[in-house]
């Protein structure tokens, strides 16, 4: 993963001091201490790594603060994440960004007086642009970021709060924002971290999966839009593998042959079976998001927003003209006998069972099975 350039800043401050920091404030709050500390960190990260501003949400600034608990209440923030950050830039920033939370959990630690250090205290949304534009949460909850109130505490200046995203008559398609919403809460998972040091992701080494399910149908759902086949494979979890593998496949990037050799092995191919940690599921996921992104924002890759279908498809003239009378079924495709390359990822047949005349194979990259004619 490429490192995130390192910026100009001042020695460390204090940041549960809430003298520390000079803030003048008119923004009454009922946990002032707590507001400081959030204060006094986000202009020390700032001042660590490039982000596009630091809010919080949710009880602390709700109705004054009054229905934050300080025993066990999450703090909720917002980090705006950079423009022109590609996948493997968004993980580097990532990994950077957990560290300096476990560096606020410590003090929050210390100005909640809270005695268990194993639990996270802050919940942090790292957002891109794309998904405030349109209101885009990992909950799915419509209007969020149109309808609740954002606290900027990067600035020092704590203004009123203030909605983040304009309402729009036309939201993505429950699909497409689906996806979106699945990469927003694996960034959120990633930057759970405890006051200890634990941290919420591990390695995930699945005894018999190749990748999480989570992430597979997901790519799936991508697939469907981007594609738009025309069948029921919206949710087949071997189509967002194949989806995935050729994301990583044709990227054609260094730093994905790792991650590229790993899954391989984990699929059968030779090497040793080895578990994904966080910052390539995390990796996974962003290039997942970057593709899908990519189709929906540009036209010349494929039909805007505004022309998915209710399902969230791109449009299938055929099928949508209503040209097939039947529903569609989708064939296997023919693979080559094992031992012969797969003609669509140069895979090569693993598995053979004669029946009636046909070879049942599959394909030890791509996973794609398919029958073929016996001969002799």
């Amino acid at each position: 993963v490429p490192a995130e350039p390192e910026r100009k800043h001042d020695d460390r401050r204090n940041l549960s001091n809430p003298d520390d920091d000079g803030v003048e404030s008119a923004f009454c709050n009922v946990h002032p201490e707590v507001l400081h500390a959030l204060v006094g960190w986000a202009r020390w990260v700032s001042g660590r790594v490039s982000l596009d501003g630091v809010f919080s949400f949710g009880s602390l600034i709700s109705d004054d603060g009054r229905l934050f608990e300080r025993e066990r209440s999450d703090i909720d923030l917002l980090i705006a994440i950079p423009t022109k950050l590609d996948a493997g830039r968004r993980v580097a920033w990532c990994a950077t960004l957990a560290g300096l939370v476990h560096e606020l959990e410590v003090s929050l630690l210390s100005v909640l007086r809270r005695d268990d250090a194993g639990s996270p205290i802050t919940s942090v949304l790292a957002v891109t642009a794309f998904e405030l534009t349109y209101d885009v949460h990992k909950s799915r909850s419509q209007g969020f970021f149109s309808t609740n109130r954002f606290l900027r505490v990067d600035d020092g200046a704590l203004h009123p709060p203030k909605k983040l995203s304009a309402s729009r008559l036309e939201a993505l398609p429950h699909m497409a924002s689906t996806v979106v919403a699945e990469v927003q809460a694996a960034r959120n998972r990633y930057l759970r971290v405890s006051p200890n040091g634990k941290r919420a992701t591990a390695i995930w080494d699945d005894a018999h999966d190749a990748l999480p399910k989570e992430i597979c149908r997901a790519a799936a759902m991508a697939r469907y839009v981007i594609q738009s086949p025309g069948d029921e494979s919206q949710f087949n979890i071997n189509e967002g593998l194949r989806f995935l593998m050729s994301l990583v496949h044709n990227e054609g990037r260094s730093e994905l042959k790792e991650l590229s050799d790993i899954i391989l092995s984990r699929q059968g191919a030779r090497g040793q079976r080895q578990g994904l940690t966080a910052d390539h599921l995390l990796f996974l996921w962003e290039l997942l998001f970057d593709r899908f992104v990519m189709t929906l924002s540009h036209p010349s890759v494929a039909p805007s927003t505004q022309t998915l279908q209710r399902d969230g498809r791109v449009p299938n003239p055929k099928v949508d003209a209503g040209a097939m009378s039947s529903p569609r079924h989708s064939t296997p495709k023919p693979h080559p006998r094992p031992g012969v390359p797969c003609p669509e990822c140069m895979g090569a047949g693993i598995r053979r069972a004669p029946s009636e005349g046909q070879w049942v194979t599959s394909c030890r990259r791509c996973g794609g099975t398919g029958v073929i004619e016996a001969q002799g």
